[in-house]
């Protein structure tokens, strides 16, 4: 699994998202974990500005939102 990917056509890295995400999904059923779709989400990050935020990312038919900033809470 990567933690995060780069790509210049908007097609091919809204496949590669939803492929990793789908190994994602996998390993945590596999360890017998849940995600709370509701709280997920993705950012994307594009120095030139020309990237289109329309990607649609899924897990198991679960949209995840899209986010243009994020908050990290520390343990």
């Amino acid at each position: 699994m990567r933690g995060s990917v780069s790509s210049g056509n908007c097609i091919e890295l809204q496949e590669i998202v939803n492929t990793e995400l789908q190994k994602v999904d996998e390993w945590m059923r596999f360890n017998k974990l849940s995600l709370n779709y509701s709280k997920t989400s993705y950012m994307l990050t594009d120095p030139s500005g020309k990237l289109h935020h329309d990607l649609i990312e899924k897990i198991n038919d679960n949209v995840i939102s899209h986010r243009s900033s994020t908050k990290y809470l520390s343990v």
